[in-house]
């Protein structure tokens, strides 16, 4: 076998060094560092490599952010290995695959790691197969077979100690939590030793493996399935080693690998099958172990170059031809060596990785170079070299098919290897010698300058020294300096420091100078529409924005002629020049446009009195722009077939509205071409002529319909015609399509007869199955290019098949005739489409005149005496249709009805009607049978089957609340159902339909009128109902009646008011049921009052308020002051202003009205002069109490100076009288508090009255 090499070095990570175009630094620790494999995550790079720490190599896993240079590096504690890693983007995770390393040790174990962004150890596992062991690969792949474990490692094993036997090759399939889905062993069939290098996922689930078989070392390659089962194989021609394989997306293989011949190293491209499309090796290049696709399709790969010095290379192949070789480059900054590179390329990044011998190590030991880079390896520069390559072809057969059986063993599962954290540092690589240069933009007086710096590493320090007199002026990249005059020249030079010191100068000579010329917003191009009379058209130059940055501006324009601008297009030019003599010229058109007619709309009708479709009606609108005071339309036309009639026009304004008819002779044109001629006269006698060019395509005016039919299935073929078929002219093509019925849509597909003059079709009834759907096309060479038919129903008729049905009747005795049912003739095979045909024949075969209909009434049976149980009258029809006909006999059976069912009776016997909820026992006495079945109804009409009742003589009600009928039925026959039944009345539930307590006399209510309607609506025999009456808590009144209605007119005592609830009691004396009614709140009559002082003082000028209270609904009042000397005039408010002068008795007067009812109430009111207090009403007037906020515009508190403990009644009125709110309360020392948002804005009286007897007025005002 092969001696199998495993690298063990292994590397620490610090931060990067950014350059210009590309990130790029060197990393390492006090100890030797190595990289084994990289992959970048967003701008964290990560690297999987080795320690060199003592004798022993150590397998790290380090990040560092390629922006901000932090870095993390974590090692593990024993001698080991990793081989490969990959990152789930699901989980956000790192799964790395190695080995242990202990020298000389030939049974070692393989490792699992799962690392979580933060280089932290997630879990990890330590497999021990027997004999030593290496896992090679590991995969993420991105269509598994199973979704729950998409990892695949590959690993190859010795399964005996002796070092010299053969490898075998193994699949591991498991998830990100190192869960073992399967593990399987596989070898050749023939004893040969199968080494795999390399493994990598296919589209459609499968995996590719790569290597070489032995002896021969031929390179080989294997396809087995997701389920780790193997498929197929190649061993091919040639001494050569596989190492990595990439599918394409048209399921073509890359395939890379080293010609152990030679040491050069191979690409070759293999179709599905594994069959080599091309394949080439390259002089320079040892080994491509590793290669990735760029977004674009390149190839890019790295080796270690046998030319240019021995170092770490990266090829780029265009879209994978391999023949084809953009560049081979390399970075390089004397190095001792460099070596083991790797590639990880996302899109079109690519981030390179290798590890390095320096003469003077900047840490200590062999380092580490990364990178991170566009796919153009970021372009040559100072230490970025490119190199050259000529790929040689090379002919690669495959010799047999490789033959595999499976080897099935187990994983021994042990403990984990610790970890550690591990210091790394970073330094910048290859400094870049520091170029610069500058720009610069002169505007008049100011110069802006522009910094252009190449190599070296920044930040920089960018200085400027204005006339080079060594004195810094300005610094930044881009400064601006104002010069103090134009046309001289100046020195400046520009001062560059990077961030290592180096330094770099550059100077030049400038001359400031005016060049720039002046600014101008050119006027823009006009368009002017005129009459075509007009001729010319005025135009003025417009003013435009002009200005100079350094001088004022001399303006020159293209003289306009006093006649104005002709029609067509006028160019005007003005220049614009500075005290320089720089220019700016502007151009513009003036277009005027002598406007003459156009055609606005066209309209064409079909002319609808031509039936043959050869006729239009055209109106048209023109739009006449030319200023004419008349113009005058005339149509013609080149067409040799067409009539033009009917011309005649009218104007409105500047339009012409021109309508004439048209008719066309066979062929008709597809579309109608036509010039209209306007004249036109213009003021001061100018005529001018112009012409209107128009071509109408024309509408289809013509239309073919088809008939239904119904045919006869006796063998005979018929036409069917197309109307509308005589008025066509020029016909191209008929066409006919037939489908099987219904004719829910129109029949397509292949026409069923198809002629190029018109044939009216032929039906033969044979080939159809059924009724059919007709549709017919006619394609023509005229505006009619496809008329179309309706869909036309054809039905078959067949031959007859037909029944009657038969009547049964009943005789009920007596003289009464006796009324039959209907015959009715039931066509089995009938076709909807079909018409047939009915004729009626008594039982003497006689025709029956009018019976001619598919249903037949037989006139009544006579009365005779009937002894036997029926006799039957017969009856026969003749049903036919066009094709045959069928005769059909009938009777009639008249059955006896006179028998007698049985009785039912209450037992024991109640007297009815029942109370409501009442029950009873019902018993029924057969007389002819007792098959019986009991039925229930409430209306006496419909009844409904017991179910419970069974076949049983008696049965109890339950409880009834509503009018029920029992019936029992017995045996049916021909007649009616023998019947009996019994009605069980109920009385109504005691209800009070109406309760009315009514104030008498609108004006001055003095009794109140109480009404009461109820149910039932009368008292059986024996019984009656007590009415009691209340007013509050009192009875008032009290009465029997034996009806469902009562009155009772309540006047109150001396003393007393009709105010309060009004309720009733109602006993059903006879049942014990009782009711009582809800209660009825009766106001208090009108009240009128005049709120004022006690007395006036001096000369105080005061206000009366008159008041009215318990207006009744719907009354409209007005109002009107008195004093002593009779009506004050104007004074009909509710307020009344008292002169200074004046006092003495003053009276308020209110008219109420509603309809016919006039109410008037009086208030009088003493005022005194500086006098005690003469009241005429008993108001308390006094202030004990207080409202506040008044005014108010929601929530108010009404607040007692005695803290009253009683109970009372608070209402409030609108300024017309009308009650807006009401509140009972009681009192217990609290204020009352009360919401008034619900009324307007305006003001109210609050009327409190306290235990009955004291009444307190205040006003209240609401705001919003």
């Amino acid at each position: 076998m092969k001696n199998i090499y495993i690298p063990i070095i292994i590397f620490l990570l610090s931060i990067a060094t950014i350059g210009h175009s590309q990130y790029k630094g060197i990393l390492g620790s006090i100890n030797n560092d190595s990289a084994d494999k990289v992959i970048e995550v967003n701008d964290d790079i990560y690297i999987i490599g080795q320690v060199q720490i003592g004798l022993d190599l150590f397998a790290t896993f380090s990040k560092v952010n390629k922006i901000t240079g932090a870095t993390t590096s974590t090692r593990l504690q024993s001698p080991t290995n990793f081989t490969d890693f990959v990152y789930d983007p699901n989980s956000d995770k790192f799964l790395a695959i190695g080995n242990t390393s202990n020298i000389g040790n030939s049974d070692n174990n393989s490792i699992l790691y799962v690392f979580d962004r933060n280089c932290s150890v997630v879990t990890s596992k330590v497999f021990n197969l027997f004999g030593r062991e290496i896992m090679v690969r590991v995969i993420l792949h991105p269509n598994p077979i199973n979704g729950n474990f998409p990892f695949y490692i590959l690993m190859r094993k010795n399964p005996v100690m002796n070092l010299g036997v053969f490898d075998h090759t193994a699949l591991i399939n498991l998830d990100i939590n190192l869960n073992i889905n399967w593990y399987k062993e596989i070898s050749e069939t023939n004893g040969n030793e199968l080494e795999i290098f390399g493994m990598n996922s296919l589209l459609n689930g499968d995996l590719v493996l790569v290597g070489a078989k032995f002896p021969g070392n031929h390179g080989a390659i294997l396809r087995a399935d997701g389920n780790g089962n193997y498929l197929f194989g190649l061993e091919y021609t040639g001494i050569f080693d596989l190492y990595h394989a990439m599918e394409l997306s048209n399921n073509d293989i890359i395939v890379s690998g080293q010609d152990f011949s030679n040491g050069r190293a191979v690409l070759m491209t293999v179709d599905k099958y594994f069959r080599v499309q091309d394949a080439y090796e390259y002089p320079n290049a040892d080994n491509f172990k590793e290669f990735e696709m760029d977004a674009v399709g390149n190839i890019l790969t790295v080796c270690h170059s046998t030319a240019h010095g021995g170092n770490s290379v990266l090829y780029r192949f265009a879209s994978a031809n391999f023949s084809n070789i953009d560049f081979v480059r390399t970075y390089f900054d004397s190095e001792i060596s460099t070596t083991l590179p790797h590639i990880f390329v996302s899109g079109n990044n690519v981030t390179y990785v290798d590890s390095r011998d320096f003469s003077s190590p900047p840490f200590g030991g062999s380092e580490v170079f990364w990178t991170s880079i566009d796919h153009d390896f970021g372009g040559q520069d100072y230490c970025n070299f490119t190199f050259s390559d000529m790929p040689n072809p090379l002919n690669v057969t495959f010799i047999t098919e490789i033959l595999m059986k499976p080897v099935i063993d187990s994983i021994v599962v042990t403990n984990s290897i610790n970890t550690t954290s591990l210091s790394v540092d970073n330094t910048a690589f290859c400094n870049p010698e520091l170029v610069c240069d500058f720009t610069y933009n002169l505007d008049c007086f100011d110069v802006n300058f522009s910094s252009v710096i190449n190599g070296g590493v920044g930040p920089y320090v960018i200085q400027w020294d204005i006339d080079c007199n060594t004195t810094i002026d300005h610094t930044g990249a881009n400064p601006v300096h104002s010069f103090s005059s134009t046309n001289a020249s100046y020195c400046v030079e520009m001062i560059v420091t990077d961030a290592t010191g180096q330094q770099c100068r550059t100077q030049k000579t400038i001359v400031v100078e005016d060049t720039t010329p002046p600014i101008v917003e050119c006027a823009k191009d006009v368009v002017i529409d005129i009459p075509w009379c007009q001729e010319y058209a005025p135009y003025s130059i417009p003013t435009v924005f002009y200005a100079d940055d350094c001088s004022n501006v001399t303006v020159s324009c293209t003289s306009i002629p006093t006649t104005g601008l002709p029609c067509g297009n006028n160019v005007i030019v003005c220049t614009y020049t500075d005290n320089s003599g720089n220019v700016t010229t502007c151009t513009h058109t003036v277009t005027v446009n002598c406007l003459k007619g156009e055609i606005a709309d066209i309209k064409q009708e079909c002319d609808i009195s031509d039936p043959s479709g050869n006729s239009y009606d055209f109106s048209i609108v023109i739009n006449d722009f030319t200023g004419a005071t008349n113009c005058f339309p005339n149509v013609m036309s080149g067409l040799s077939n067409v009539t033009i009639n009917s011309q005649n026009f009218t104007v409105s304004g500047s339009q012409v509205y021109f309508n004439f008819n048209v008719t066309f002779s066979c062929p008709l044109p597809v579309s109608f071409p036509f010039t209209i001629i306007m004249d036109c006269y213009c003021p001061g006698s100018m005529t001018k002529t112009y012409t209107l060019n128009a071509n109408s395509p024309l509408v289809c005016c013509k239309s073919i319909r088809l008939e239904n039919d119904t045919l006869c299935n006796d063998g005979n073929i018929y036409t069917l015609d197309i109307d509308g078929i005589q008025y066509l002219c020029d016909i191209k093509q008929v066409r006919y399509y037939v489908s099987d019925a219904p004719c829910l849509t129109t029949p397509s597909g292949m026409p069923f007869q198809v002629s190029n003059i018109y044939r009216p079709l032929l039906i033969d009834p044979i080939l159809h199955s059924g009724n059919i759907c007709v549709y017919a096309e006619i394609e023509g060479n005229d505006p009619c290019e496809l008329l179309s038919t309706n869909v036309a129903k054809i039905s078959f008729c067949d031959p007859l098949k037909a029944t009657v049905n038969q009547l049964d009747e009943c005789y009920l005795g007596g003289t009464n005739h006796i009324t039959q049912g209907i015959f009715v003739v039931n066509i089995m095979n009938r076709d909807p489409d079909c018409t047939y045909q009915y004729q009626w024949y008594d039982g003497n075969s006689n025709i029956i005149t009018g019976a001619t209909d598919s249903t037949y009434a037989p006139i009544n049976l006579s009365n005779l005496p009937q002894t036997d149980c029926y006799k039957d009258y017969p009856y026969s029809v003749v049903v036919s249709n066009s094709c045959s006909s069928v005769t059909l006999s009938t009777r009639i059976r008249l059955d006896n009805a006179n028998a007698s069912l049985g009785t039912l009776d209450l037992n024991p016997y109640k007297a009815l009607p029942l109370c409501w909820g009442d029950d009873a026992t019902i018993e029924f006495t057969p007389n002819c049978s007792d098959d019986i079945s009991w039925e229930i109804s409430h209306d006496g009409t419909i009844y409904s089957p017991m179910s419970t009742a069974g076949r049983t003589l008696s049965y109890n009600t339950n409880r009834l609340y509503q009018d029920t009928w029992y019936q029992i039925t017995g045996p049916t026959t021909a007649c009616p159902a023998l019947l009996t039944s019994i009605y069980i009345p109920v009385r109504d539930k005691l209800t009070i339909n109406k309760w009315k307590a009514i104030p008498m006399d609108a004006c001055y209510p003095d009794h109140v009128e109480l009404v009461l309607d109820f149910l039932p609506t009368n008292a059986p025999a024996g019984c009656n109902y007590n009415i009691e009456w209340y007013k509050d808590a009192t009875l008032i009144y009290q009465n029997t009646v034996t009806t469902y209605y009562d009155t009772y007119l309540y006047y109150p005592g001396i003393g007393e008011s009709i105010e309060g609830n009004y309720w009733v009691k109602l006993t059903d004396n006879c049942c014990g049921h009782v009711v009582n009614s809800t209660a009825i709140y009766v106001d208090p009559p009108v009240q009128a009052f005049i709120v004022g002082p006690c007395f006036r003082c001096k000369d105080e000028i005061i206000s009366l308020t008159g008041v009215v209270k318990n207006i009744p609904p719907g009354f409209n009042c007005t109002y009107q002051w008195y004093n002593e000397n009779g009506l004050i005039p104007g004074e009909t408010g509710l307020s009344l202003q008292v002169d200074p002068s004046t006092f003495g008795t003053y009276r308020f007067q209110v008219n109420c009205t509603k309809g016919a009812s006039n109410c008037s109430y009086l208030a009088d009111f003493d005022l005194r002069q500086c006098g005690p207090p003469s009241a005429t009403e008993e108001y308390d007037l006094i202030s004990d109490l207080k409202i506040y906020p008044n005014p108010t515009n929601s929530l108010t508190q009404i607040e007692f100076s005695d803290h009253l403990r009683t109970q009372g009644i608070l209402v409030i009125y609108d300024n017309i009288g009308k009650k807006v709110f009401t509140r009972n309360f009681i009192l217990n020392g609290e204020n009352l508090e009360l919401d008034l948002s619900s009324l307007t804005a305006g003001s109210y009286f609050v009327s409190i009255l306290i235990n009955n007897e004291k009444q307190i007025f205040r006003k209240l005002v609401k705001i919003d």
